[in-house]
């Protein structure tokens, strides 16, 4: 079974163009293959006798995506160089990898610039790609990551996803799993990767030094971790807190 790669692009172009490649797209499921798919998106003759082709040619197996022309909304930021006034959504899962040369070889054919994000947790990467025409020739621009620093440079939600994963350290001590801080401190450590800037590590630990009683509360009353032994004392855990961070920011200091 393949791992779910997430995909979110944005094709843009003329409204007449893309609603033409959006009735392309919908013909998928009518498709055995995503080559079969890609050739047709292309208008390429699709034969299926060919056993040499490169399943992958594409950059997947397949992907199960929605689409959404929105032309109302349009963000002509994306490149002001373009005369465009619509925009193509496609999101969903592809298998293992993006659908990078198809986007890219659609962009080729139809004259339209995209951009695209992609995130797989379980291969370890998160990227984006742009395709920007600009004086008759097509430009692309990537940039990969491993999934963390992905999340770190490229998503709204890497604060979220940080206290989450901290959170796993905490309820360690508070459910009495870890009685001197130590598996947090690592826990954090290994959080705090280096392409970490200084200020978001501190915005991150002040959180926590700061921490509400209705928090504590949230993580005391844990419905799956709660047992006989959990530390309801709040000052007590809060004492725990301060000595993994004190430690940390010592290390940080030297």
């Amino acid at each position: 079974m393949a791992n779910y790669c997430y995909n979110s692009v944005q094709i843009f172009g003329k409204e007449k163009t893309l609603k033409k490649l959006q009735d392309k797209f919908n013909y998928y499921e009518k498709t055995n293959y995503f080559v079969e798919f890609g050739d047709y998106i292309l208008d390429k003759k699709f034969n299926p006798e060919d056993k040499e082709r490169d399943y992958y040619q594409y950059g997947t197996r397949w992907w199960d995506f929605e689409t959404d022309l929105d032309s109302k909304n349009f963000d002509k930021k994306f490149n002001p160089n373009e005369n465009n006034d619509c925009t193509l959504n496609i999101s969903g899962d592809s298998a293992w990898s993006p659908p990078v040369e198809l986007i890219r070889e659609i962009c080729n054919k139809f004259k339209v610039s995209a951009e695209m994000f992609y995130e797989e947790s379980g291969n370890d990467f998160m990227g984006e790609t742009k395709f920007i025409w600009n004086k008759g020739e097509l430009y692309c621009y990537e940039k990969d990551y491993s999934y963390r620093e992905g999340m770190y440079k490229l998503s709204d939600y890497w604060h979220e996803d940080m206290k989450e994963n901290i959170d796993d350290g905490l309820f360690s001590i508070v459910h009495m799993e870890d009685y001197d801080g130590a598996d947090m401190y690592d826990h954090m450590m290994n959080l705090f990767d280096d392409f970490i800037k200084e200020e978001d590590r501190e915005e991150i630990l002040d959180y926590y030094l700061k921490i509400t009683d209705e928090e504590l509360d949230r993580i005391i009353n844990h419905e799956f971790r709660k047992n006989e032994s959990t530390l309801k004392d709040k000052k007590k855990i809060r004492e725990y807190i301060h000595k993994v961070i004190n430690k940390i920011n010592q290390d940080y200091a030297e």
